[in-house]
């Protein structure tokens, strides 16, 4: 089985239905990519399963535990400081209480609920705001399919 080099988890709060908001967490100065503001991204541990990598990389970046996640799809993109192609399993998460976000300062130095434009303008990639539009549409503001359901504690 081919594992993907990383997971990337967005994160939304859907409290407000009308308009739902997403977490990004600005890199720390002392991480790869100083200052760019992302989603929760990392790599698996040897054996992890990649939704089990998803939500342990949830609860270390920020604290939060999910209440639903979504398998959405999987990213291509050139990593730079390895000089290859990697990709990564990208994923929706729902969270109940999205007031306790608690940073691992080593990661990152800062963290915003953002509408959708506000995101897309943060995100330095267009992939991931590719991505983040297709969730907004597809697993926001309209019932996803429940095969895409990974799990559900809702």
């Amino acid at each position: 089985m081919i594992q993907p080099n990383f997971v990337a988890g967005y994160i939304a709060d859907q409290s407000e239905i009308e308009t739902p908001l997403y977490l990004l967490l600005r890199r720390s100065q002392k991480s790869h990519l100083p200052g760019i503001w992302q989603m929760v991204t990392g790599k698996l541990i040897e054996g992890e399963t990649t939704s089990a990598g998803v939500q342990r990389e949830i609860l270390e970046e920020t604290g939060l535990v999910c209440s639903d996640l979504y398998n959405v799809d999987v990213t291509m993109f050139y990593e730079q400081s390895k000089n290859h192609i990697a990709f990564s399993a990208n994923f929706c998460a729902l969270v109940k209480d999205p007031t306790i976000v608690k940073l691992c300062k080593a990661e990152h130095d800062a963290f915003k609920w953002c509408t959708l434009p506000e995101a897309c303008s943060l995100l330095a990639f267009p992939a991931q705001k590719e991505t983040l539009a297709f969730i907004h549409k597809h697993y926001i503001m309209q019932n996803p399919h429940q095969a895409n359901l990974i799990i559900n504690k809702t």
